[in-house]
């Protein structure tokens, strides 16, 4: 069986903590932490969630994922 290490690479190319785009980023997340999303946000929110469910092989593109939800949502 062969062996993967594609985590562990992943894990060793994370950029050190005292990387600045790592701390502005910190501080931009926990600025919107506390922020109401509106309901577009919402919506956007749920439809990307769904797409990100669906397995790939099913071709499904965001749009359509989109107009299928455009009356639930």
């Amino acid at each position: 069986m062969p062996e993967h290490h594609h985590g562990l690479a992943r894990l060793l190319s994370l950029p050190p903590t005292n990387d600045q785009r790592l701390k502005e980023f910190t501080e931009q997340l926990s600025k919107s932490a506390g922020k109401p999303m509106s309901r577009e946000e919402r919506r956007k929110q749920m439809i990307s969630w769904v797409y990100g469910q669906l397995p790939a092989r099913m071709g499904v593109s965001l749009e359509e994922v989109e107009e299928y939800l455009k009356d639930t949502l």
